[in-house]
């Protein structure tokens, strides 16, 4: 059987639409939650809504096609856009400024989150990734969190 190639790309279009709405209401409402804090609550719900219910649809059949998907797969395709949409909103004066307190604090403090986050990735989590892998989701972690402080001090 055939599946049709629209239901791969409805999950992640559906995904998109809720994070374009909820940055909308977070912004046209003055909301102080982090947005990835709610991106993550909202993950988390989908996450349990499809785990334990057994729904039959287009939608539910998307989610399948996606949550089969190699890790290391999933990761490629999303990081060059995530990259992306960090390096447009750098502030080049800015960075140039903040150059030598990136330097001498936040770059032990990545390292150290870095190193961190792989342990608990590579030990705790139970999908038997590779080092390199858990490495990768930890630089990414730690890198976000380090440079939002660094930025939000100014």
């Amino acid at each position: 059987m055939s599946i049709p190639p629209f239901k791969a790309v409805l999950f992640p279009f559906f995904s998109a639409s809720i994070g374009v709405v909820v940055l909308f209401l977070l912004d046209r409402f003055n909301i102080t939650v982090p947005y990835t804090a709610l991106m993550f609550v909202f993950g988390m719900a989908l996450g349990l809504i499809f785990g334990l219910t057994s729904l039959d649809g287009e939608l539910s059949q998307s989610v399948d096609l996606w949550t089969s998907i190699d890790s290391e797969t999933l990761l490629l395709v999303f990081l060059p856009g995530l990259l992306f949409g960090d390096a447009l909103n750098v502030n080049y004066h800015m960075f140039k400024r903040a150059f030598l307190q990136n330097l001498i604090l936040a770059f032990p403090g990545v390292l150290a989150g870095t190193g961190m986050t792989a342990l608990v990735v590579y030990y705790v989590f139970p999908y038997d990734w590779p080092l390199s892998l858990a490495l990768t989701i930890g630089s990414i972690l730690s890198v976000s969190r380090h440079l939002k402080c660094v930025w939000l001090s100014y």
